[in-house]
């Protein structure tokens, strides 16, 4: 018997400075996300970080809130992904954050509570790419919870999949109706990491290096959908350094209409789910920094988030041996 556990980051518990602040904090206080000693990376990201961001990025979260469902929309997805894999698997989901609730040991102690006699855990993250802030650090935590006690069913967690046939399929899919109409340039927008951590990874080969997985995901699309390759771009979002992976999106989107590219279409393909990144760092910041600059029309290609061919990718993800 098979119970799954959906991986993602988290979110604030509300769009209130207090909660958003503990959510930066926790986050940045990872030794995955930051690479310091221990009590400089607790100063670091509690008491300096988090207190000066807080306030400014609440606001952010405030004007992409869901309202109506009393959550980020991470979380809604979360739970609506959860509920239509479910329906459609016969096999109980629960889904966990890495910061936030609910984390990784409290969902799977509700799936071993559902399912007394489970056989196996699949953990499928909502990390197309490898990259230890993300993928690694959510793994991480998962396999230390499983761990903690002796269990009586095995565990497999799914490896990226930004070369998945299932992956490219619906994410092409998504993207298809925002390319059948005249458009400029298609840009795929990634969340920038360290350039050290790029050159560690990079270092132990392709099924760990972030910058070659963007690139191929975009090829693929754009071989999937047969697209022109000269009107394909990428660039990377939410850099809080210098030293951290370009070309910046907000560099991009500037330059772009000045160069003619006035109607573009830019995707998250890094990000199933939709959250803070998407909707408002392409949402709502590129849309107008584009426009002040002269661009027409910015087309922004919504995550995959619970839509039906994404829960039929990622079922045939988890029945894939070799994923």
């Amino acid at each position: 018997m098979k119970g799954i556990l959906i991986l993602n980051t988290g979110s604030p518990e509300s769009d209130q400075p207090k909660d958003v602040g503990q959510f930066i904090g926790d986050m940045l206080s990872d030794g995955k996300v930051l690479d310091l000693p221990a009590p400089f990376r607790q100063i670091l990201a509690r008491w300096i970080i988090a207190p000066r961001r807080r306030s400014e990025s609440a606001h952010h979260y405030q004007l992409i809130w869901d309202y109506d469902n009393q959550s980020s929309p991470l979380v809604y997805h979360a739970k609506n992904l959860s509920c239509k894999l479910e329906g459609k698997s016969r096999v109980a989901v629960e889904y966990a954050f890495r910061y936030g609730h609910p984390n990784a040991a409290d969902a799977i102690s509700k799936l071993e509570r559902r399912l007394p006699g489970m056989t196996e855990l699949v953990g499928m993250h909502l990390f197309p790419h490898f990259a230890q802030s993300s993928y690694q650090t959510a793994v991480d935590e998962a396999l230390k919870c499983y761990r903690e006690t002796p269990k009586p069913y095995s565990i497999r967690v799914i490896k990226p999949y930004y070369n998945h046939p299932e992956f490219i399929r619906a994410l092409s899919l998504q993207v298809k109706p925002f390319v059948e109409k005249p458009y400029d340039k298609l840009l795929f927008s990634y969340h920038s990491l360290p350039l050290s951590h790029l050159k560690r990874e990079e270092a132990r080969g392709k099924e760990f290096d972030y910058v070659f997985q963007t690139e191929e995901t975009l090829r693929l699309v754009s071989e999937y959908l047969g697209l022109d390759k000269a009107k394909n771009t990428i660039a990377y979002s939410s850099a809080i350094a210098k030293n951290w992976k370009e070309p910046f999106l907000d560099d991009v989107i500037e330059q772009m209409p000045s160069k003619g590219d006035k109607n573009i279409v830019v995707a998250c393909a890094g990000f199933p789910a939709d959250n803070l990144e998407s909707l408002f760092d392409i949402g709502v910041q590129a849309t107008e920094i584009f426009k002040q600059k002269g661009g027409e029309n910015l087309s922004f290609v919504p995550g995959l988030n619970s839509e039906d061919s994404w829960v039929d990718a990622i079922w045939n993800i988890i029945n894939d041996p070799q994923a």
